[in-house]
């Protein structure tokens, strides 16, 4: 984690942090930084096996994760129902972010002008179900995915044609995805200048400006 100093608060000294959704209470958890706060456990004493497998638990195609929970802090309730965190956040890309170390962002799409963004069909009961559910999955990320100071440090890899859930991927098609990415990555820090952007966005990289 970058920025990590004497005034980091010790809960948050971690090199990694996996985004959960916690269906249980409806809220979403920062593991290991939530551990302590939300479930009664020492951080330094968790799995991280544990948090990955709950984050990739993609509702209905794998069976959601129970971890063990405080009485005290669960009304009584003796577990969690965990499931993937991006159904809360995708593209966390500010979680690190501090006054002089960026994050870099690597998204797994193609980068897309509002305009481009296309719309979700909302004219039946069906159709306006599956609207609400994108846009509960995509509306938080999607502001911080429309500010120039995050697109200009985000690796946009362009994965059309492929699912997060198509699991049975052929090798040439792995490869294809792969190649995209070494792609992506080169020509991305081939341009990329840390003075300029830190000049031209500083400390505001990730803060929402309302407009209109």
């Amino acid at each position: 984690m970058p920025g990590i100093d004497a005034s980091t608060p010790i809960e948050q000294r971690y090199k990694l942090v996996v985004v959960i959704s916690d269906i249980s209470r409806g809220r979403m958890l920062r593991l290991p930084w939530d551990y302590q706060k939300l479930n009664g456990e020492d951080p330094d004493t968790q799995p991280v096996a544990d948090a990955v497998r709950a984050s990739a638990s993609i509702p209905f195609f794998f069976q959601p994760w129970r971890i063990p929970v405080d009485l005290a802090l669960a009304d009584g309730h003796k577990e969690l129902v965990l499931t993937d965190g991006g159904m809360l956040s995708n593209f966390p890309v500010s979680l690190f972010d501090d006054d002089d170390h960026p994050t870099f962002g690597i998204k797994l799409s193609a980068r897309l002008s509002i305009q481009q963004q296309g719309w979700n069909a909302t004219n039946g009961v069906l159709s306006l179900g599956k609207a609400l559910i994108s846009t509960m999955v995509s509306a938080h990320d999607q502001l911080y995915v429309d500010l120039d100071s995050v697109t200009s440090r985000t690796v946009f890899v362009d994965t059309s044609g492929v699912n997060s859930t198509d699991f049975r991927l052929s090798e040439q098609e792995k490869a294809n995805l792969y190649n995209k990415g070494v792609a992506a990555a080169q020509d991305f820090l081939g341009t990329w200048d840390f003075e300029a952007w830190k000049q031209k966005y500083g400390s505001s990289s990730t803060k929402l400006t309302p407009t209109g």
